[in-house]
Protein backbone atom coordinates (compact mmCIF):
# COMPACT_ATOMS: atom_id res chain seq x y z
CA UNK A 1 0.00 0.00 0.00
CA UNK A 2 2.93 2.36 0.89
CA UNK A 3 4.51 1.44 -1.98
CA UNK A 4 1.68 2.07 -4.60
CA UNK A 5 0.67 5.60 -3.18
CA UNK A 6 4.49 6.46 -2.91
CA UNK A 7 4.31 5.63 -6.80
CA UNK A 8 0.86 7.61 -7.35
CA UNK A 9 2.68 10.63 -5.27
CA UNK A 10 5.72 10.73 -8.37
CA UNK A 11 3.47 10.05 -11.49
CA UNK A 12 1.38 13.15 -9.94
CA UNK A 13 4.09 15.63 -9.46
CA UNK A 14 6.06 14.07 -12.85
CA UNK A 15 2.58 15.11 -14.61
CA UNK A 16 2.67 18.52 -13.25
CA UNK A 17 6.73 18.86 -13.81
CA UNK A 18 6.19 17.84 -17.04
CA UNK A 19 3.05 20.37 -17.70
CA UNK A 20 5.23 23.15 -16.08
CA UNK A 21 7.89 22.65 -18.79
CA UNK A 22 5.57 22.47 -21.66
CA UNK A 23 3.95 25.44 -20.70
CA UNK A 24 6.77 27.66 -20.32
CA UNK A 25 7.57 30.04 -23.07
CA UNK A 26 11.32 29.84 -24.31
CA UNK A 27 12.12 32.71 -25.76
CA UNK A 28 9.76 35.75 -25.27
CA UNK A 29 10.11 39.10 -27.15
CA UNK A 30 10.78 42.34 -25.19
CA UNK A 31 8.26 44.98 -24.90
CA UNK A 32 10.76 47.22 -26.54
CA UNK A 33 10.73 45.43 -29.67
CA UNK A 34 7.66 46.96 -32.52
CA UNK A 35 6.95 43.61 -34.00
CA UNK A 36 3.10 44.29 -36.05
CA UNK A 37 1.16 41.03 -35.09
CA UNK A 38 -2.29 40.08 -36.90
CA UNK A 39 -4.95 39.47 -34.96
CA UNK A 40 -4.57 35.28 -34.35
CA UNK A 41 -1.20 36.49 -33.20
CA UNK A 42 -2.35 39.05 -30.88
CA UNK A 43 -4.53 35.87 -29.24
CA UNK A 44 -2.19 33.73 -28.91
CA UNK A 45 0.17 36.68 -27.10
CA UNK A 46 -2.33 36.70 -25.35
CA UNK A 47 -2.55 33.19 -24.20
CA UNK A 48 1.06 32.49 -23.61
CA UNK A 49 1.23 35.64 -21.21
CA UNK A 50 -2.11 35.23 -19.39
CA UNK A 51 -3.78 31.22 -19.87
CA UNK A 52 -0.59 29.57 -19.37
CA UNK A 53 0.56 30.42 -16.01
CA UNK A 54 -3.38 30.06 -14.96
CA UNK A 55 -3.29 26.48 -16.34
CA UNK A 56 -0.16 25.69 -14.44
CA UNK A 57 -1.12 26.91 -11.67
CA UNK A 58 -4.42 25.33 -10.78
CA UNK A 59 -2.94 22.15 -12.18
CA UNK A 60 -0.25 22.64 -9.42
CA UNK A 61 -2.85 23.00 -6.54
CA UNK A 62 -4.67 20.52 -8.13
CA UNK A 63 -1.52 18.16 -7.61
CA UNK A 64 -0.71 19.18 -4.16
CA UNK A 65 -4.38 18.64 -3.03
CA UNK A 66 -4.45 14.99 -4.38
CA UNK A 67 -1.28 14.12 -3.01
CA UNK A 68 -2.53 15.79 0.37
CA UNK A 69 -5.58 13.10 0.24
CA UNK A 70 -3.11 10.40 -0.79
CA UNK A 71 -0.58 11.35 2.44
CA UNK A 72 -3.91 11.76 4.67
CA UNK A 73 -5.38 8.22 3.67
CA UNK A 74 -1.84 7.01 4.68
CA UNK A 75 -1.31 8.33 8.00
CA UNK A 76 -4.98 7.80 9.01
CA UNK A 77 -6.56 5.27 6.89
CA UNK A 78 -10.18 5.96 8.90
CA UNK A 79 -10.28 9.81 7.74
CA UNK A 80 -11.11 9.33 4.32
CA UNK A 81 -13.77 7.32 3.15
CA UNK A 82 -12.59 5.33 0.32
CA UNK A 83 -13.91 5.25 -3.15
CA UNK A 84 -14.58 2.28 -3.96
CA UNK A 85 -13.77 1.85 -7.85
CA UNK A 86 -17.04 0.59 -9.46
CA UNK A 87 -16.04 -2.33 -12.42
CA UNK A 88 -16.72 -1.04 -15.69
CA UNK A 89 -18.88 -2.91 -17.63
CA UNK A 90 -17.76 -3.15 -21.29
CA UNK A 91 -20.95 -3.43 -23.53
CA UNK A 92 -21.32 -6.03 -26.00
CA UNK A 93 -20.74 -5.58 -29.97
CA UNK A 94 -23.65 -2.41 -30.05
CA UNK A 95 -24.44 -1.18 -33.60
CA UNK A 96 -24.77 2.53 -33.03
CA UNK A 97 -21.57 2.32 -31.46
CA UNK A 98 -19.60 1.00 -34.00
CA UNK A 99 -21.10 2.68 -36.38
CA UNK A 100 -20.12 6.13 -34.80
CA UNK A 101 -16.90 4.74 -35.03
CA UNK A 102 -16.32 3.85 -38.84
CA UNK A 103 -17.95 7.49 -39.46
CA UNK A 104 -15.51 9.11 -37.35
CA UNK A 105 -12.50 7.58 -38.63
CA UNK A 106 -14.05 7.49 -42.09
CA UNK A 107 -14.25 11.40 -41.88
CA UNK A 108 -10.91 11.54 -39.97
CA UNK A 109 -9.62 9.85 -43.77
CA UNK A 110 -11.92 11.93 -46.16
CA UNK A 111 -11.25 15.39 -44.42
CA UNK A 112 -7.83 16.30 -45.24
CA UNK A 113 -7.74 14.68 -48.39
CA UNK A 114 -10.84 17.15 -49.58
CA UNK A 115 -8.78 20.03 -47.72
CA UNK A 116 -5.43 19.43 -49.74
CA UNK A 117 -6.76 17.85 -52.43
CA UNK A 118 -5.08 19.32 -56.01
CA UNK A 119 -8.45 21.33 -57.30
CA UNK A 120 -7.74 23.86 -54.98
CA UNK A 121 -7.47 27.09 -55.64
CA UNK A 122 -4.12 27.30 -53.58
CA UNK A 123 -2.56 23.75 -56.19
CA UNK A 124 -4.77 25.31 -59.46
CA UNK A 125 -2.26 28.27 -59.32
CA UNK A 126 0.91 25.59 -59.84
CA UNK A 127 1.98 26.28 -56.48
CA UNK A 128 3.67 23.74 -53.72
CA UNK A 129 4.08 23.04 -50.61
Amino acid sequence: MIMESLLKVLLILSSAIALHVSFTTENVPSNKEVVRQTFNEWIFTRLVRYAFPTIKAFYWVVSFAEIAIIVLHLTDPDSVPIIRDTPINFPSFSVPHSLSRVVSFVGGVIAPSVVSSPSSSVFAKGNTL
